[in-house]
């Protein structure tokens, strides 16, 4: 895989992912190997490989049946088949882990159609959306969110589509929702959001159109789980519940960048480079309003400069190592986030 790293073959680097992740697998990393197809299939999508998707996500829908999550193994599998324009039976015999064949499908009739007929329904973008989502988690109605690149939230293993409920606008509410969650326990004021999302409207007609988004938002959170206060008020002050939030890529980032700086090169590696596959891109680069926004500038700017040193650090890493493959590679990553980056730049000097 690194040597591929190295090479101007992406093809050939996601198929060596591809077959990482199988070996992986059967070593039991489940996390590795989907962190290797997740990154697999970036790559095959940005190719239009469509045989290499329809691999990947075959492979995803098998290593979703052993994490016991039924419903997204046969979501993934059906999203597949379409793909490859294969039939019901052959959904099922997917969306089973070959390694592991007393793992059932827990799901009544109806509940496996249902799964089947939301991956037949998904367009090929919608596909890989889904499958990059981490696998597995044991918080039931808990959110997994990833701000890093795309924003996608996801709940029991389905996409958050619709975040304004019947009554409200869902890029508005998707837009209160990333501003709650980047502002975590400081909270976001009535006014700042108004400001944001209707400055043009008359401050009684806005402060209307804020609370309605508000509480469709508050109605889309809230269903499937018991907490009833996922959004609290105190002080003028609104705030994302944390007990919603299950896993976020950017705690993820921070925490293997912070487990790493305790390692020794050698074995610091291996979590700095699940920090740097977690960075899919700018901190809520595509989410309506806020993205747009001055807000987001100093969380975005601050994580960009982390992943940033994160790679320019990895180049030292397997320059000490003596991989002056790896080293190259890292250090050219970093000079595309920053052209301007002078330690990368004295990095690739000193490798010759």
């Amino acid at each position: 895989v690194e040597r591929f790293r190295t090479l101007d073959d992406p093809f050939g680097l996601a198929w060596a992912l591809t077959q990482h992740g199988l070996a992986v697998a059967h070593l039991d990393d489940a996390e590795r190997a989907a962190a290797d197809w997740r990154e697999a299939l970036t790559i095959f999508a940005s190719a239009e490989d469509v045989s290499g998707i329809e691999t990947v996500l075959v492979h995803l829908a098998r290593l979703s049946s052993a994490s016991h999550q039924p419903q997204r193994a046969i979501t993934l599998a059906a999203a597949a088949a379409r793909l490859r324009g294969l039939s019901q039976t052959a959904i099922s015999e997917m969306a089973h882990d070959r390694g592991s064949r007393q793992v059932e499908l827990p799901l009544t009739p109806e509940e496996v159609e249902s799964a089947r007929l939301a991956g037949d329904a998904m367009s090929t973008a919608e596909a890989i959306e889904y499958a990059i989502g981490i696998e597995g988690t044991d918080d039931a109605g808990r959110l997994r969110i990833r701000t890093l690149g795309r924003m996608q939230v996801e709940r029991d293993g389905r996409i958050i589509a619709h975040w304004g409920g019947d009554k409200a606008g869902s890029r508005q509410a998707q837009a209160i929702f990333a501003f709650l969650f980047d502002r975590a326990n400081r909270g976001v004021g009535k006014d700042e959001a108004t400001e944001l999302l209707w400055p043009d409207l008359a401050i009684r007609r806005a402060d209307l159109a804020f609370h309605r988004t508000l509480g469709g938002l508050r109605s889309v959170l809230q269903a499937s789980t018991s907490i009833r206060d996922a959004i609290t008020h105190e002080n003028g002050r609104y705030r994302l519940n944390p007990k919603l939030i299950g896993w976020s890529d950017i705690d993820a980032f921070e925490e293997q960048i912070d487990v790493a700086a305790t390692l020794p090169a050698g074995e610091a590696i291996e979590p700095m480079e699940e920090a740097r596959r977690l960075y899919l891109g700018d901190f809520l680069d595509d989410c309506p309003f806020y993205g747009d926004s001055a807000y987001v500038e100093e969380q975005r700017a601050s994580l960009r400069q982390r992943f940033e040193d994160l790679l320019v650090a990895l180049g030292d890493r397997y320059a000490e190592l003596g991989d002056s493959g790896a080293a190259a590679a890292r250090y050219r990553q970093a000079l595309s986030v920053n052209p301007d980056n002078e330690r990368a730049v004295a990095g690739i000097d000193r490798l010759g």
